[in-house]
């Protein structure tokens, strides 16, 4: 009876280690994705006119991603729609200061200097961002994923919040 107990023990445990290095392995691939997408931001040039957040690469887009159309160039401030992904290209170089995954969304926090991004990720086929934010450092606001909050309802503050 002990030998079976024992085996049990062996397999249960073993069991345990292959899901503890495959979670692993899945922050590490979103730390991965956010820190990759921050090098591409950061090398993406654009012309007069165009719009940064156009120009991303599909690979990171989500079905939530949503992309300015032509028409739509012509009712909105361009240096305006910009301005966040100018400050998100200066996480490049940064390190990821907080990612927690649950279920299929990710929300991933890079710092650099006195900037800090909150990336939320959604699992479609891979992670995939949705609209990330920005924060001030010194800022006296509540760090989130917003775009986790306000696109799909997720209100988990300990999941989405930066902890701080």
């Amino acid at each position: 009876m002990n030998k079976y107990w024992l085996i049990l023990v062996l397999a249960f445990g073993i069991e345990n280690l292959g899901l503890c290095s495959v979670a692993e392995e899945t922050h590490e691939r979103v730390d991965e994705i956010v820190l990759d997408f921050l090098v591409d931001l950061a090398q993406i040039q654009v012309e007069e006119g165009e719009i940064i957040s156009n120009k991303i690469n599909s690979i990171y887009k989500s079905s939530h991603w949503v992309d300015v159309s032509q028409g739509d160039m012509r009712n909105v401030d361009i240096s305006l729609v910009n301005a966040p992904f100018l400050i998100l290209a200066d996480l490049n170089g940064g390190k990821v200061i907080q990612s927690k995954i649950v279920d299929k969304y990710a929300c991933v926090f890079v710092a650099n200097k006195a900037v800090i991004g909150g990336f939320s990720l959604v699992y479609e086929d891979g992670w995939k961002f949705m609209a990330p934010s920005v924060y001030w450092e010194d800022q006296n606001l509540l760090k989130e994923c917003s775009a986790l909050k306000f696109e799909l309802g997720v209100t988990a503050t300990e999941f989405i919040s930066l902890k701080e």
